[in-house]
């Protein structure tokens, strides 16, 4: 069998015949796929091993509601309610979310790996919209839970003026 870098070199040009874009492994054994829209998808194997990595960076998670949102993803991963097999992880370099997921060699074949390239990039636009809402939920519990604390510092100021 050959090892997963060698079939997914000869999937991608068959994927890149297909979606009319060029497709092909870079000297780092990737191929970073983006759509018009921006989103990114990063597909690899390395020499000898048998399976395929694919990786989306997902957003930056930043200062706010960081804690909650690595409880989410952690839960996430757990349930798999929207990731569908894939993993929500951490690139501490970037401090990104990152969806990640690995495929056998032996179950691709050239229809085989577009329909898994467009399959995960549906699964970040749901993911990401996933996120967002989250994002939304969290922002609004700080404001709601900011407002109610103001208020409680308010009336306690009030009722001992």
């Amino acid at each position: 069998m050959k090892d997963a870098k060698h079939v997914l070199q000869d999937l991608l040009k068959t994927a890149s015949t297909e979606l009319g874009i060029p497709l092909e492994l870079s000297e780092e054994n990737d191929c970073v796929i983006t759509r018009a829209d921006g989103k990114e998808l990063v597909v690899g194997a390395e020499d000898g091993d048998e399976t395929v990595w694919l990786f989306a960076p997902l957003f930056e998670v930043g200062a706010n509601n960081r804690e909650a949102l690595f409880a989410w993803a952690l839960q996430e991963n757990v349930i798999q309610e929207h990731t569908r097999g894939a993993v929500i992880g951490i690139d501490t370099a970037t401090d990104r979310f990152l969806l990640s997921h690995r495929v056998h060699v032996s179950i691709l074949s050239g229809d085989r790996i577009s329909q898994i390239l467009s399959n995960l990039f549906e699964l970040i636009d749901t993911i990401s919209d996933v996120i967002a809402e989250k994002q939304i939920e969290l922002a609004q519990g700080a404001t709601s839970t900011s407002t109610t604390e103001d208020k409680a510092a308010s009336q306690t100021h009030h009722g001992f003026a």
